[in-house]
């Protein structure tokens, strides 16, 4: 506050008797009669102040009638106060503000033009039945306007404003400053005193505000008798000023009754604690204040809780709440419900948000964390290039939110250095990921879950938007989305460790749980007849082949004919199938996806009836039934344009390694696929029409290297009269028919390497491979390296 030194007044009395023509004798009586009057006289020596305002910081809406209280107060006594004025504007300056002014003296109530050159017509005594004061920021209504004098020496201004559009830019809330100024009759002054913020807000902003809990992230525990900071973020669009009443209330639901129920005022700055009957609040102490407070279920430690606000509209609240053990029953951790609250200026609210659960831990003897089960099931492989994602499970007695880290290191020692290392910080809520050398961490910690997050080395990326973590029950789950690089293949030990809230870790540190093998390979599954409706288990099967599938590394997946039955079933192809690949799919038509038309199957899977696609450098090509014929309309034909797109197709690239893929698989290759109809046999007449020109197309081009097929739902393992079964080597093409998910029988993958390709079949019910049918064929291919 400007303080003003005044002086005594000085006048002089022979001044104003000279040149009067009064005598001198005459004059030096007077002049020595006015001193004694004047030395009797008080002193005047203190000068006015603008000393309070009402409310501190205020908020309200454009066209929203408002109440501005301003004091002005005067040692000498009210009486001396003459000029008081109230301005609230960005700056102190009085051009565009809404700038008002009451003299004591004639009383009057004026308000400033917008360019600050002189007072508006119209002043009038304060209640006067007048119309209202304008100019384009605000509105002061002088008939609801009020001035009264409190005690002797303070003179009370209740001012009545509208602020106006004008006064804030566009629709964005305005941050204002509220400026009192007071004079004296002597002209002593207070100077310009910055009192208050006051925010307006664009008319019709009634957006309710909001509540997070950003810290820790929920599920959260802690130990009874343990200190715990829980922070929220209370966020209002009209600004953090708006803010009102904010809650934070843990208990088995959202009732006050024995709960640790928190309650904080911006307004007055004041933390207070619901008692354990839900009648009334405790305390009434500011943050940061050496006080605490409490009921039977918590302590709230004022001096450690903490209010900040963040930007223009959040105010976060971090509070520090220590539970007591009758806050659970009988010594077993208990799981409780955070919810928050917030409401604003207006009333508007929130509602109670359950933002998670909160477990209180007994505080005697809390046991070691273990390690669960790793998923898939160790040994297992990972295909380098290929997403990877391994679910590692850690255990706590004491409950999954006493969990406070997870360490995973694949390597083929058990070092940091040259590995995938990757660690999990709870209290965080980060994964991270270590360097090359082992030197430090990666990068910043990123929360599983954040879109488009990831972190790599050398050896591997890690995929933080598709990672997670779960808590349920005694049980954290983490699971990690990872693509291994070229240079990391080979057979790797995985190591796990964790500790808990207590730092204490799993017996033995770091755990060897099994081995990993790293192979440089394209994957591409194959999926046989899904077939929807051709029995009642056609659904579920096709669940059980995507669940299995979900946790096998692979780039593609090709579903190889017969989607659906009849036309019915087609919204079982488009719920159950399409939306559950993990990688792109392509379809090509069987002969049971004529029954609705070919235009129709184009219009489900949004494919063409036929198409090439390379990946990897390695060339795949899909062909469709676009007829069927024979004793029990089972032979497929691809019909002559599709046969001479495929000739056309081939004869353009005679380099790339190339798989074909047909519903139908050649004449007299594998299990079923027999040209000459037998009803004791049947069904042998389930092949490709043109298995001719397509075998003398095989012939001319070497670099086709295997074809596969459905269409048979072949039981893996039979043989026919001829010795064939489910894979067959012909003229250095590898044909491959795949098992009928409609049956639930399998699917099949390849594994294309640069030297081999390795054809496995896949035990959907098992969750597992059936190694005896592991067949690898030594071919020379184009494949291109892996880019995670």
């Amino acid at each position: 506050m400007k303080t003003v030194q005044r002086k005594p007044a000085h006048f002089d009395i022979s001044s104003a008797f000279r040149d009067s023509g009064v005598p001198r004798a005459t004059m030096r009586c007077l002049v020595f009669l006015f001193s004694l009057i004047f030395s009797a006289m008080p002193s005047f020596a203190a000068a006015p102040e603008a000393v309070a305002l009402l409310p501190a910081n205020g908020v309200s809406y454009t066209s929203q009638e408002v109440f501005v209280t301003a004091d002005f107060s005067d040692p000498d006594g009210a009486g001396d106060l003459t000029f008081m004025f109230l301005r609230i504007n960005e700056e102190v300056a009085g051009t565009t503000a809404c700038y008002v002014s009451y003299h004591g003296g004639n009383q009057l109530l004026r308000l400033r033009n917008d360019d600050n050159t002189d007072w508006l017509p119209g002043s009038a005594i304060p209640g006067s039945p007048v119309p209202p004061l304008q100019n384009s920021q605000c509105i002061l209504d002088i008939a609801e306007t009020s001035v009264q004098q409190v005690g002797t020496d303070t003179i009370r201004l209740i001012a009545n404003l509208t602020f106006r559009h004008g006064f804030i830019a566009g629709t964005l809330p305005a941050t204002k400053h509220v400026y009192l100024h007071a004079s004296d009759q002597s002209g002593a002054d207070s100077g310009w005193q910055d009192l208050a913020a006051w925010t307006v807000l664009a008319e019709g902003w009634t957006n309710p505000p909001t509540a997070e809990v950003t810290s820790p992230m929920l599920p959260a525990s802690s130990y009874v008798d343990q200190d715990a900071f829980i922070e929220v973020d209370y966020s209002d669009t009209n600004g953090w000023r708006d803010l009102r009443f904010l809650f934070l209330k843990i208990n088995e639901d959202v009732t006050g009754n024995s709960a640790c129920y928190v309650y904080y005022d911006p307004v007055t700055d004041l933390l207070r604690l619901r008692d354990d009957g839900n009648t009334a609040w405790l305390g009434g102490v500011a943050p940061g204040s050496s006080a605490t407070i409490q009921n039977t279920q918590c302590i709230l430690d004022a001096a450690k809780t903490e209010v900040s606000t963040i930007g223009a509209d959040i105010l976060r609240l971090r509070a520090n709440v220590t539970f007591k053990s009758d806050f659970i029953a009988g010594g077993l951790p208990a799981d409780k419900s955070v919810f928050v609250h917030a409401s604003d200026s207006l009333s508007n609210n929130s509602g109670w948000i359950n933002s998670g659960l909160w477990t209180i831990l007994a505080p005697a003897g809390p046991s070691a964390p273990t390690l669960g089960d790793v998923t898939p099931v160790l040994p297992a492989f990972a295909v380098i290039g290929e997403p990877r994602d391994l679910a590692m499970e850690f255990k706590d007695a004491n409950g999954a939110q006493d969990v406070r880290g997870a360490g995973l290191i694949i390597n083929d020692t058990l070092s940091g250095a040259d590995s995938t290392y990757v660690f999990y910080n709870r209290t965080v809520d980060q994964l991270f990921l270590r360097n090359d050398d082992d030197s430090g961490w990666q990068g910043p910690g990123l929360v599983p879950g954040t879109p488009g997050a990831s972190v790599e080395n050398s050896q591997v990326k890690l995929d933080v938007a598709e990672s997670s973590v779960e808590w349920v029950g005694d049980t954290m789950t983490l699971r990690l989305s990872l693509t291994f690089k070229s240079g990391f293949e080979g057979e790797k030990t995985v190591y796990l460790t964790t500790y808990d809230q207590s730092l204490t870790s799993n017996a033995g540190g770091w755990t060897d749980m099994g081995k990993l093998a790293l192979e440089d390979a394209l994957a591409v599954c194959m999926m046989g007849d899904p077939q929807f409706g051709i029995n009642p288990n056609t659904v579920e099967n096709a669940t059980i082949a995507m669940d299995d599938l979900e946790n096998l590394p692979h780039s593609s997946l090709f579903v190889l004919g017969d989607l659906t039955q009849h036309c019915e079933y087609w919204p079982d192809y488009r719920l159950y199938l399409e939306p559950r690949a993990l990688t792109p799919l392509f379809p090509m038509a069987g002969n049971s996806d004529l029954h609705c038309g070919l235009d129709r199957y184009q219009y489900e899977t949004e494919r063409p009836l036929w198409y090439s696609t390379t990946i990897r450098g390695i060339r795949f090509i899909t062909l469709s039934t676009l007829s069927v014929s024979g004793p029990s309309h089972h032979i497929c034909s691809i019909g002559p344009d599709q046969l001479t797109w495929l000739t056309n197709e081939l004869a353009a690239d005679t380099q790339t390694t190339t798989v074909i893929y047909f519903h139908a698989p050649l004449s007299n290759t594998t299990y079923g696929s027999g040209d000459n109809y037998d009803p004791k046999n049947y069904p042998f007449d389930h092949y490709m029409l043109e298995s001719p020109q397509v075998r003398t197309l095989l012939l001319n081009h070497p670099n086709v290297v295997a074809y596969a097929s459905g269409h048979l739902h072949l039981s893996y393992g039979n043989l026919d009269g001829e010795g064939r079964g489910h894979e067959h080597l012909e003229n250095g093409v590898q044909h491959l028919s795949v098992g009928a998910t409609a049956a639930n029988k399998g699917s099949s993958c390849l594994f294309v390497h640069s030297d081999k390709i390795i054809s496995r079949v896949r035990d959907h019910d098992a969750e597992d491979w059936v190694e005896t049918f592991d067949v690898t064929h030594f071919v020379t291919t184009t494949l291109q390296p892996a880019s995670p």
